[in-house]
């Protein structure tokens, strides 16, 4: 068995569980860690940028894809129905992991939203997952007045997620925003997992620059801003379009701290991932959840509780951008009182080695 190959299983629907392994495998391999990466569409394409800085190798698996409704919103439901075409991508993967573990002998295996576990158990190689589903779990029964569409995701996904992880892994990373204990000694609370470059500095003065960066995933939402005028520039992250004055489409970029860091506010979808970055450089944060996702209804209810932003719609964009420059001071001052330390990629470091360590 190699020491120190770590295998990272990150699902690649949208590139936040992408960034958040990144930012984690950087620091495992300057601590001497060699860093296979499996992954698939979006993840594949962030990490193909990624090999010779960092990763050994890169495999593409089978990627998941959750339900539509007929308007083309997530429906847990549909997901639910597609269960037969899940399986057969569940049991591909199982096959692809067990013959690369078969080759290669890895140490330890790191999943982030990815499901496969029993060719580690039978190989008797630990899981270590990147998930915060327990401040899900906890956080949804303590928020009053939920909306009743995220019931059937949280019930069917996001429960079943926290109990996944409960009895599979050995260890659980789960970095957070808020104050909560984690859920029992399996889950090892850390702070925001974010990439090396995102910075904290506070912005002065008037507005300049916005950007709006949404998910990549197929449940992203839309960005329709033609026809509005505002007198500063709008970036756009993750979204082709047609460029109009004081407005550019940038599309899907795997760096984008360089537009990021010199904003002054943020239009995001609640990935953790997303939101943490944007918690982390002290930014403004307008935040627009994918409709019917309980976890990110409450990362949007919780970028709320910091003060440091609000919770909005796709539809009411144009007006949330000139409400939250119009109360740019107000949100800067909160963003100030924002000390995260971004120390969660080298403490989830770390716990990885300290477990490679004690099965020695």
């Amino acid at each position: 068995m190699n020491e120190k190959k770590i295998l990272f299983l990150a699902n690649g629907l949208g590139m936040g569980n992408s960034t958040r392994c990144y930012a984690v495998i950087e620091r495992l391999v300057e601590k001497g860690a060699v860093v296979d990466v499996m992954t698939s569409g979006n993840g594949l394409k962030f990490f193909s940028e990624k090999q010779g800085k960092g990763i050994n190798r890169l495999i593409e698996t089978k990627s998941f894809k959750y339900g539509k409704d007929s308007s083309g919103k997530l429906s847990a439901f549909k997901t639910l129905l597609s269960i037969f075409q899940l399986a057969a991508v569940y049991i591909a993967n199982n096959k692809l992991v067990k013959s690369y573990i078969k080759e290669n002998q890895p140490s330890l295996v790191v999943t982030d939203s990815e499901y496969v576990f029993l060719p580690m158990w039978f190989s008797n190689i630990p899981i270590v997952a990147l998930n915060n589903s327990d401040m899900v779990v906890t956080s949804f029964f303590k928020f009053p007045n939920k909306p009743f569409s995220i019931y059937p995701q949280f019930f069917l996904v996001e429960f079943f997620d926290f109990m996944f992880h409960l009895i599979v892994a050995d260890k659980v990373i789960s970095p957070r925003l808020d104050c909560s204990k984690s859920f029992g000694k399996k889950f090892i609370k850390v702070p925001p997992i974010v990439r090396k470059d995102v910075t904290g500095d506070l912005l002065e003065g008037v507005v300049k620059n916005g950007v709006i960066m949404l998910s990549g995933s197929t449940f992203g939402s839309n960005v329709d801003l033609h026809g509005e005028k505002f007198p500063f520039q709008i970036d756009v992250i993750g979204r082709e379009g047609e460029n109009d004055e004081g407005l550019s489409f940038h599309g899907k970029l795997v760096n984008n701290l360089h537009i990021l860091n010199k904003a002054d506010f943020l239009v995001i979808n609640a990935g953790f991932s997303a939101v943490s970055e944007g918690v982390c450089m002290r930014k403004p944060l307008i935040v627009i959840p994918v409709e019917n996702h309980a976890e990110q209804y409450i990362n949007a209810k919780m970028v709320e509780g910091l003060g440091c932003g609000f919770m909005a719609t796709a539809e009411d964009m144009a007006d949330s951008i000139k409400t939250i420059t119009q109360k740019i001071e107000d949100f800067r001052e909160k963003c100030k009182l924002l000390g995260w330390e971004q120390s969660g990629a080298e403490e989830a470091s770390r716990v990885i080695f300290s477990l490679i360590n004690d099965k020695k």
